[in-house]
């Protein structure tokens, strides 16, 4: 297998311009059969060893900043472990642009 980016990319504008030049009928028939595997896919029995689990994150519920801050804040109890922050730099390698 070769990792040529160039080469990979041809071939996928090539195998784009070979569909798009497709038959309207062509186009629909490639989209039946990926339609029916998709719905193959969906309805058949997932194997439990390919399967990861994972509990969803009660970030993901909190929807602002404040409430994500309190939630932190309320469920670490020592916040004296956390190191301090790094120094500001005085100078950087790039100038900032001023808007």
């Amino acid at each position: 297998m070769t990792f040529d980016l160039a080469r990979i990319l041809e071939r996928k504008h090539q195998h784009r311009r070979t569909l798009a030049a497709l038959p309207i009928r062509e186009k629909l028939r490639l989209l039946n059969k990926v339609r029916q595997r998709t719905l193959d896919l969906r309805s058949s029995e997932p194997t439990t060893s390919l399967i990861l689990h994972q509990k969803p994150s009660v970030y993901s519920q909190l929807k602002s900043f404040t409430k994500i801050a309190r939630h932190l804040a309320e469920n670490i109890p020592d916040t004296t472990v956390f190191p301090a922050p790094p120094p500001r730099p005085s100078s950087h390698e790039r100038p900032i642009p001023q808007f």
